[in-house]
């Protein structure tokens, strides 16, 4: 009997506004290796004790065929091996990343399929049945998606990322009824909306920033870039970010993520995946939250904060976290994890610098 590790964050309230402010970005080191950086940020009036406890569980699973895999879940009222995860990992390094995308619009439900799975269980649902990315198509066409409207009103509507330990990565989405599949394995960026290609026609409009010396690499659109001097003396440092988008919209930091990837991949290539980690984590903080800088909209609404961030290595089964309290990484090994063995629920770690493991020390590191 197979089994799943699920890292499970637990809200005991009521979340009362959905995120808009996650980002995903892929890393490339020339070696072949692929890191993934994903934030999550939410507007949820809790404690961070109560917003970020991790917690590891263990769900048994009928079909042998099904997949291990370790998870963060947001559960409202406990959780379950299938609650709504949020981010994961499986054990053949095939990855999950969850955000809002609030034009979704799921399947008819009245459309004949085996089994209809609403949005909120999709990331589980994946990660227990797909070794690769080329897996997905067939895995969603066996289903229908369909709406959640509990979830839609507590969490928003969402879309995925995808990625495996070869590299190749895609977004998923559901517009008006349909399935949307976009090989992302190029541009290795996601945020919230609009939907994944407004953001490719958006990116178009940043052609000329210098992330080569002369053409655009995105392989959208070629515009030849020339950067002036400043009269009487060399350009001055970070002349070429000027045209940078600074703000904390999806489309802001959809493109600040691919272009400042685009300008270390440019000038320091990562050459190992430690390389392409620290890469990762350096543009995970450029998109970090600080409580209280996002305006709140009023009334019962909360302040919307990175409640953690996590760095991903598909081909070697790792699986980093840290929270908005606690900065240093733990690190998971889903290699040296038996999925065979059956664990009772307990918590992992607190967000708040309280390391609580009941996996031997060579699983998770501080």
């Amino acid at each position: 009997m197979r089994h799943c590790y699920l890292l499970s964050v637990l809200w005991c309230g009521l979340l009362l506004r959905w995120t808009h402010a996650c980002t995903t970005v892929v890393v490339n080191s020339t070696d072949g290796g692929t890191v993934i950086g994903r934030t999550m940020e939410l507007g949820i009036p809790l404690p961070d004790r109560a917003s970020n406890e991790i917690w590891s569980l263990v769900a048994s699973q009928r079909d042998e065929k099904r997949f291990g895999y370790a998870a963060i879940s947001a559960a409202l009222g406990g959780a379950t091996s299938d609650a709504f995860v949020v981010e994961g990992m499986n054990e053949k390094g095939f990855t999950v990343s969850v955000q809002t995308l609030q034009q979704s619009v799921y399947e008819n439900h009245t459309t004949p399929a085996p089994q209809p799975v609403t949005f909120d269980r999709v990331a589980a649902y994946l990660l227990q049945r797909c070794a690769s990315v080329a897996d997905v198509a067939a895995a969603l066409r066996a289903i229908i998606v369909v709406d959640n409207p509990l979830f839609a009103k507590l969490f928003g509507r969402c879309h995925w990322s995808v990625a495996d330990a070869s590299g190749t990565s895609a977004v998923i989405e559901y517009l008006d009824g349909r399935l949307s599949m976009h090989d992302n394995s190029r541009i290795g960026v996601m945020t919230n909306d609009p939907h994944y290609e407004w953001h490719l026609h958006n990116l178009n409009g940043y052609a000329a920033y210098p992330t080569t010396r002369n053409q655009a690499p995105w392989g959208l659109t070629s515009v030849e870039t020339a950067v002036g001097t400043v009269p009487g003396g060399p350009p001055g440092h970070g002349l070429n970010t000027r045209g940078l988008p600074g703000g904390t919209t999806p489309p802001d930091r959809f493109v600040k993520m691919f272009l400042l990837r685009e300008m270390a991949q440019a000038h320091a290539p990562a050459a190992s995946v430690d390389d392409a980690i620290v890469v990762a984590q350096g543009l995970l903080n450029t998109v970090h939250l600080v409580r209280g800088t996002i305006a709140s909209l009023g009334g019962l609404d909360g302040l919307e904060w990175t409640n953690w961030a996590v760095v991903k290595i598909p081909a070697q089964r790792r699986f980093l976290l840290r929270t908005y309290s606690d900065h240093a990484w733990r690190d998971v090994d889903l290699s040296k994890i038996d999925f065979a063995k059956a664990h009772a629920p307990r918590p992992l770690y607190d967000g708040l610098g309280t390391h609580r493991s009941f996996l031997p020390p060579a699983l998770v590191t501080q």
